[in-house]
């Protein structure tokens, strides 16, 4: 499988408004997080044909952190999404590739969200 013109994006959210998650454009790896504007952080080049274990995490007006493999690669602070996105704001995956399209897969084996809930005193 070919890694080259390939544009991917894994969100909740969708990435025309409030939204946080993941951007692969050829061989990098991104973290993205937006609102009316868009922040974007390089976080690592993948290999082709390898799998990695993705997570962001938001942390409501503060800042969302990009972690793979469970190793922390970066955070973005800046055009944080909406503070009550939510498990209702559904997982977005946009995929295209500019040609020549060669073989190229995509897999995800589960979406997870999961949500603190706040403490009320």
């Amino acid at each position: 499988n070919s890694a080259s013109d390939i544009t991917a994006s894994v969100v909740i959210g969708t990435t025309a408004n409030d939204h946080f998650g993941f951007r692969i454009n050829d061989t990098a790896l991104n973290g993205i997080c937006g609102n009316t504007a868009q922040s974007v952080i390089f976080l690592m080049r993948f290999a082709a044909d390898t799998n990695y274990r993705l997570e962001a995490r938001l942390l409501p007006n503060e800042k969302v952190v990009f972690y793979v493999d469970g190793v922390a690669r970066g955070t973005l602070s800046e055009n944080l999404p909406y503070a009550g996105i939510t498990g209702t704001h559904s997982a977005f995956v946009e995929w295209t590739m500019a040609p020549p399209a060669g073989n190229k897969t995509f897999y995800s084996s589960y979406f997870e969200f999961m949500q603190k809930r706040p403490a009320y005193t």
